[in-house]
């Protein structure tokens, strides 16, 4: 099957998926954690076999040496072939396949997820915006928030790190890009983030961060086996084999929960700031990471090359507060909106998000607010870190 026909297949699976959760979203839930199961119990399965298997022979084994001298030696050179020819290969099957599956466990309950990369803030540095993250944690009923990372990136969201692999015992980060608050009103901001503790509330969002660290442990799982070209003796392709079915399955059912839990993640946005806020807060982030893709970072890229060195990160800074011509903004806003919504990102696109809102048509541009979010919610600090990742995209454009 070539990749385009694969991906096609997939596509065709994951619309049927969203549909059937649409319709019954517990039932949905249920069915996903029911194939999440499937997995480790065809891992037990495996193990029971192989034990079984190598159990089995060993008895034959010892039974056959015991025999010998009470059987004629016909039925002992009998024997022996029998060994040879059907005991020993079952026995070598048995031991890649129990061996394969002692690394495979292994690297299930080791898996390891790295710490997000950026500037880790230190309560003392931003009151302001801890004391943020502990009300929308407090009143959303998501896990606390044990460290808070600024990176370079236009985003945000809330990131579990396991500390001992599939037994859990997480910490868990809060990411905020500097971009995004340079962007953002600090109300957008506010909305931005209701949205991504919405991902992580309640019940279903604990579901949610299981399922999730599921689909990095298994997609960890299968980079390793299919990348240790020394390790594809016959047991770790059985093992490869039913990945080879069960994980673009478990995926699709992943993709297809994270595709609805977006509306869910909006739903909590609007109920904690208002719809007004939170549909503002979506064209705003909208329409400046179109402009950040199609005009600021291109010129920057033309300057960085000219140049050498680039502040970067003040001068986005300076254009956000400076805030974006009008014109600008309702160019970007039209190219959103007719955006469609693709399977390459869970999120839906901006115009199905507005309409669950229940907002058709084209929506007014955000108003003009002199003090952004990063102002707002880090004070004095936002200049210290915007001069700290200046310098660390500087040395990264040097090294090429």
């Amino acid at each position: 099957m070539s990749v385009q026909e694969a991906k096609k297949r997939y596509v065709a699976l994951v619309q049927r998926l969203e549909k059937a959760a649409r319709r019954n979203p517990t039932g949905f839930r249920t069915r996903l954690m029911l194939l999440a199961f499937l997995g480790f119990a065809f891992l037990t399965l495996v193990f029971l076999f192989s034990a079984g298997l190598l159990t089995g022979i060993v008895w034959g084994v010892i039974f056959i040496f015991k025999s010998m001298g009470h059987v004629s030696g016909s039925a002992v050179a009998g024997t022996v072939k029998l060994l040879i020819y059907i005991g020993i290969p079952l026995g070598i099957f048995a031991l890649t396949l129990f061996f394969a599956l002692l690394g495979t466990v292994l690297r299930l309950i080791w898996f390891r997820v790295p710490p997000p990369e950026g500037l880790e803030l230190k309560r003392g540095a931003a009151t302001r915006l801890f004391s943020l993250v502990d009300r929308l944690s407090s009143n959303m009923g998501t896990p606390p928030i044990h460290a808070i990372v600024i990176d370079g990136d236009f985003n945000a969201g809330v990131m579990q790190v396991p500390r001992l692999g599939l037994l859990g015992f997480h910490k868990n980060y809060l990411v905020v890009g500097l971009p995004l608050l340079q962007a953002l009103s600090p109300e957008q901001f506010r909305a931005v983030l209701a949205h991504e503790f919405g991902h992580v509330a309640g019940s279903h969002g604990r579901f949610n961060l299981w399922v999730f660290s599921l689909q990095m442990m298994w997609g960890q799982l299968i980079s390793s086996l299919t990348g240790d070209d020394e390790d594809q003796h016959v047991g770790i392709n059985v093992i490869i084999g039913f990945l080879n079915w069960y994980a673009p399955l478990l995926f699709a059912h992943i993709f297809a929960l994270r595709r609805m839990d977006e509306y869910q993640a909006d739903n909590f946005a609007k109920r904690f700031t208002g719809e007004k806020i939170f549909a503002e807060s979506l064209v705003a982030v909208n329409t400046r990471a179109r402009y950040l893709a199609e005009d600021f970072w291109p010129r920057i890229e033309q300057s960085a090359k000219r140049q050498g060195n680039v502040a970067i990160f003040t001068t986005l800074g300076q254009t956000f507060q400076q805030g974006l011509p009008p014109e600008i903004q309702q160019k970007w806003l039209i190219a959103a909106l007719q955006e469609q919504t693709d399977f390459d990102d869970t999120h839906p696109c901006l115009a199905e998000r507005l309409k669950a809102l229940g907002i058709i048509g084209e929506p007014p541009l955000p108003a003009y607010v002199p003090e952004t979010a990063a102002v707002h919610y880090l004070g004095p600090t936002a200049e210290k870190l915007t001069g700290l990742l200046d310098q660390l995209f500087s040395a990264a454009m040097a090294q090429g």
